[in-house]
């Protein structure tokens, strides 16, 4: 498996040049102005990392701008919830970041992005907010 980038604010997506013509995994989270993880209640348990959303993409920051832009299956549902979001305490004054983990292989990339989704799942009980689904089922 390789190794996640750092953590970036998603407004800077447009500007890393390190993503064009890149592909493998996602990873968003939501953080307060203090660059700390907002805790997100699961079914079980507490996401203390604040993930919103895990995936994959042949081109990494198109699909992070898409997500960020609405045009993308969970960021359409996040920019649903977006504006009640920032009326609650405790996400008041979050900020979306990203980070990626670049990967050649598009089968292995695939069976990565599973694996974090079913790991996500038994820890929580749940997957995280605005994934729908675990690519492959079972």
């Amino acid at each position: 498996m390789g190794n996640w980038g750092k953590w970036i604010n998603i407004e800077n997506v447009y500007n890393d040049i390190d993503l064009l013509d890149k592909q493998g995994l996602y990873q968003i989270r939501m953080v307060n102005p203090f660059n700390n993880p907002l805790p997100i209640p699961r079914l079980v348990g507490i996401d203390e990392g604040g993930v919103i959303y895990i995936g994959k993409s042949v081109e990494l920051r198109t699909r992070i701008e898409n997500f960020y832009c609405g045009r993308h299956s969970g960021g359409g549902m996040y920019n649903l919830v977006r504006l009640r979001l920032r009326r609650h305490t405790p996400y008041n004054g979050y900020i979306l970041q990203y980070r990626c983990m670049k990967i050649v292989d598009e089968e292995t990339m695939k069976k990565i992005e599973v694996n974090l989704l079913r790991r996500y799942f038994r820890q929580y009980c749940e997957l995280p907010p605005f994934n729908s689904t675990v690519p492959g089922g079972k």
